[in-house]
């Protein structure tokens, strides 16, 4: 693997990872912000109370809020395939993390004005997570596809696995507020993203033909095994028939809604639950977690990897393979980015879903 492409998985790793980070933070600070805690009157008077008094239905529909948003994917996947993915990518990630930032002072306007940030922070990390496919599909060969772009991904749940205990840590010694300028003030408006965003658009590009920076013998075989010409890929219609007609595209998107179902309730759902049935205290909250992530994205690493392995010895073929995250790819090298986004809003159909449900089903915490 030479270096380029180690700068675009690594890139793609780190920005997917603290992207996730700006996404879950809400999990572990919801349970900081709903807690009763005693207040000390002028009088001497000790009382019970919370920052925000929301009910179940509330909480559910913040938490939710986010992946609204999410729905806009498809538009995120067609800008990709019509301007290419790594500015689209690079620029989703930024101002996620800038709207995240306004996100202590909104909250304290009313319960709406947040739901609507949040809807906000959805719709361009959801153009992020379509543009993805569209910057492998020209620099991931096949025979290394499989673990190049589920490393990446992986750090979507890594991001959340350190999110979680750190964000207990932080609402646990200071308060619910100081999370998100500890985990996305420093990470997204401070200089390390500044240097991150700026080597991001210098170093990356969106086909080989464009790098500056690799020997002419990488450009020539990456162009080979990966290009998509771009004057065939200008000139193609979107094929919306084929696509909205394709059995193994509706395969893919009950793929991706059948794994969030499950998942989401882990990443969204699971601190509120530790909190409300076992009353821990909120660091520890945040550890336990992290756990079921930091297995999760070490199961997904391992399947990968194995994957390639099979696939490089001809033991299995491309078909064989079943992973939401290199399928839009393998489907489909020159729309990738617009089945990734349909598999996103899918996705976000789930994580939309599940908390909502929850909070009408779940009443006065029973």
């Amino acid at each position: 693997m030479n270096f380029q492409l180690i700068n675009v998985e690594n890139a793609e790793y780190n920005e997917t990872e603290t992207s996730n980070l700006q996404k879950t933070n809400l999990s572990i600070v919801i349970v900081d912000m709903t807690s009763s805690r005693n207040v000390t009157l002028e009088n001497g008077t000790v009382l019970k109370k919370a920052d925000f008094n929301w009910s179940t239905k509330e909480k559910g529909f913040i938490i939710s809020a986010f992946f609204y948003g999410y729905l806009a994917s498809p538009f995120g996947g067609i800008l990709s395939v019509k301007y290419g993915g790594v500015v689209i990518y690079g620029l989703g990630i930024a101002i996620t993390g800038f709207l995240t930032i306004l996100s202590p002072f909104i909250i304290r306007i009313n319960i709406w004005a947040y739901g609507a940030i949040r809807v906000l922070e959805g719709i361009v990390e959801s153009f992020s997570m379509a543009a993805t496919p569209e910057i492998f599909v020209h620099w991931a060969p096949q025979n290394e596809r499989s673990r190049m772009i589920t490393c990446a991904y992986a750090g979507s749940m890594l991001g959340a696995a350190i999110n979680y205990p750190l964000s207990g840590y932080i609402a646990y010694i200071f308060n619910w507020e100081a999370v998100f300028f500890f985990t996305d003030f420093l990470n997204i408006a401070g200089i390390l993203s500044l240097i991150w965003f700026l080597v991001w658009i210098l170093f990356i590009k969106n086909r080989p033909a464009d790098d500056k920076f690799i020997c002419e013998a990488e450009k020539i075989y990456l162009m080979s095994v990966t290009q998509i010409s771009s004057i065939e890929k200008k000139n193609a219609p979107v094929p919306w028939k084929q696509i909205f007609t394709s059995g193994p595209v509706w395969a893919y998107l009950n793929e991706n809604f059948c794994y969030s179902w499950p998942a989401s309730f882990i990443v969204l759902c699971f601190p509120l639950y530790i909190k409300d049935v076992f009353d821990i205290n909120i660091k520890n909250i945040g550890f336990i977690s992290s756990l079921p992530l930091i297995f999760g994205a070490m199961g997904e690493i391992l399947s990968a990897c194995l994957a390639d392995f099979f696939r490089s010895r001809n033991i299995i073929s491309i078909s064989n393979v079943v992973c939401c995250s290199i399928l839009p790819i393998d489907m489909s090298p020159q729309y990738a980015s617009i089945l990734k986004g349909f598999g996103t809003t899918a996705f976000a159909a789930a994580n939309l879903l599940n908390p909502t449900l929850i909070g009408f089903l779940v009443i006065n915490h029973v």
